[in-house]
């Protein structure tokens, strides 16, 4: 792999949405750049020294310059399994509505942010939930915020469900699409 230049090296490696601590994922990607020549058996390389559980499922080598997954990312999916009793009317007062409020922590403090406009969709099946959730303007919510939100009000605490992201995706003219259809 190929690092950067100066005192402090470290490898050219990126990862586009960052996945919040508890939450897990069958739809990662990273961005990483490795030496011309050295690409060819890259995947079967690392899968070798990777952790049980953990595996690289596709690869594709890029010879031109495009942007970084994180700048083209715009769309994260998400399967919430609950666990407690559930109502599909809470879903509908919550996507009824034009805000959707919520106290965020950063470093000047707590602010009111509205993330209504961040979900995309929330569809029911069965015990499940599958959250659709938007970066627009570098904005975005986490699917957290979403859960309590929508479950809180309720005596439901998401903690106890498991939460797993399925997809990523760049929505593109009604298009949805993964980092491989645009590269």
């Amino acid at each position: 792999m190929v690092q950067s230049q100066g005192k402090k090296r470290t490898l050219k490696l990126s990862y586009e949405l960052p996945l919040l601590s508890g939450i897990a994922s069958t739809a990662e990607y990273l961005d990483m750049e490795v030496e011309l020549g050295r690409e060819v058996d890259l995947q079967e390389k690392l899968n070798q020294h990777l952790p049980e559980g953990v595996q690289i499922l596709q690869y594709q080598g890029i010879f031109r310059k495009v942007p970084s997954l994180a700048s083209v990312v715009n769309r994260a999916v998400y399967v919430v399994h609950l666990v407690e009793p559930f109502s599909e009317e809470w879903v509908e007062e919550w996507l009824a509505r034009e805000e959707v409020n919520i106290d965020r922590q950063g470093k000047e403090g707590t602010r009111r942010v509205n993330i209504r406009p961040y979900v995309d969709s929330i569809v029911v099946k069965d015990d499940t939930l599958e959250i659709a959730i938007d970066v627009k303007e570098d904005r975005s919510t986490k699917v957290t915020e979403v859960l309590e939100s929508l479950l809180a009000p309720h005596g439901v605490d998401y903690r106890r469900c498991f939460i797993q992201r399925t997809g990523q995706f760049i929505v593109k003219e009604n298009a949805l699409l993964t980092p491989f259809d645009v590269i």
